[in-house]
């Protein structure tokens, strides 16, 4: 090949204009259609007939959903606070906070059926989940953060306000909100 002559591959632009998405959008795009396509799969994989029994007998659902919802938050937030997390890096303490009241992952029941698993019941544990975790994420966070956490002698420490905590854990808003950040005193 001559010196400076292009590839065939070689995609830069070739004086014609950009064609095309503009560039990291199509690869956004293609990671929701996969979470998407994965969800849906997911809900036409469902058993009516298992549907049905978890429906008229929730007792495992509620408990399934309290422990994704409350008990791993909690066992998480603990295991922080032993570690001295919230001491020695709070930003990495409320970070982790963040992660574990976020709800269950959308593959999580394509990855129970590729398992061999009851689909059914993590799809149903993940929709309610997701229903309950504006309710839950911002106490569980804001407790971790406030009551238990040790107490900031310098005004350092920076957390995120009870609001922002809400939109950072669930809601389309979620990229925006969580880099409100605001000083405590």
């Amino acid at each position: 090949m001559a010196r400076g002559a292009r590839h065939p591959c070689d995609r830069r632009d070739r004086g014609g204009g950009h064609r095309g998405a503009a560039p990291g959008r199509s690869s956004e795009a293609v990671r929701y259609a996969a979470i998407f396509l994965l969800l849906l799969l997911a809900f036409i994989r469902v058993d009516a007939k298992l549907l049905r029994l978890h429906l008229r007998h929730p007792s495992l659902v509620i408990a399934a959903t309290a422990w994704t919802s409350v008990g791993i938050p909690i066992l998480c937030g603990i295991a922080g606070l032993k570690l001295k997390l919230d001491l020695s890096d709070p930003q990495l303490f409320l970070s982790l906070m963040l992660q574990s009241v976020a709800p269950p992952m959308m593959a999580a029941p394509a990855l129970a059926a590729l398992l061999g698993l009851d689909a059914t019941l993590v799809l149903i544990t993940l929709v309610t989940s997701a229903a309950l975790n504006p309710l839950t994420a911002p106490v569980l966070t804001y407790a971790f953060d406030r009551f238990w956490g040790e107490a900031d002698t310098e005004g350092k420490n920076e957390t995120l306000s009870p609001l922002a905590w809400s939109a950072t854990t669930s809601g389309p808003g979620k990229a925006r909100s969580a880099n409100t950040v605001s000083r405590t005193s």
